[in-house]
């Protein structure tokens, strides 16, 4: 494994960067908000990348790889190359997880609640504002410990369904 020069490091995280806000505002200017991992160094010692993720309306991701490669010496052309491959997925990790434990969750027009304990001390969700819930077996729920776990992606619909609507 070769080790970049720290120079090389930041020319090309400072090429990446770049590349992360022309993504956002030409590519994705809809994305209803990202993240941005840090730099990965890559074993050839001329290559670093990122990965840029957008969390999309309907509750899936659509995330680039964004790469810049110094180019070697004798080669021609710029200095860097920069390319990103764009790929699409639905945080499995996240809603597998949300999968397992269902006895407090709570699905409204596809999207995922969790109901906290009323005897919770200390913060509450949405700020202890009051919720009544009616479950589709008719049981009523009234909290104000309810916490927003986001849009369920239509993958996941049929594992996650709604199973309760908002009242009042």
């Amino acid at each position: 494994m070769q080790y970049m020069d720290q120079s090389v490091v930041n020319e090309l995280w400072l090429e990446i960067l770049q590349e992360v806000d022309r993504i956002k505002r030409v590519v994705e200017p809809n994305g209803r908000g990202s993240s941005r991992s840090s730099a990965m160094a890559h074993s050839d010692g001329r290559t670093l990348s990122a990965i840029l993720d957008f969390l999309q309306p309907d509750g899936s991701h659509t995330a680039y790889h964004i790469m810049a490669v110094k180019k070697l010496p004798y080669a021609s052309g710029p200095d860097i190359k920069m390319s990103y491959k764009k790929y699409y997925h639905n945080a499995e990790d996240y809603w597998d997880m949300q999968l397992e434990e269902r006895s407090d969750a709570v699905v409204i027009n596809h999207t995922h609640y969790r109901i906290g304990s009323q005897d919770a001390k200390g913060t509450r969700g949405f700020g202890g504002r009051e919720f009544v819930i009616e479950l589709d077996d008719g049981q009523i729920i009234r909290t104000t410990n309810l916490w927003y776990q986001g849009p369920i992606p239509p993958a996941y619909w049929d594992r996650l369904p709604n199973n309760a609507k908002f009242v009042e």
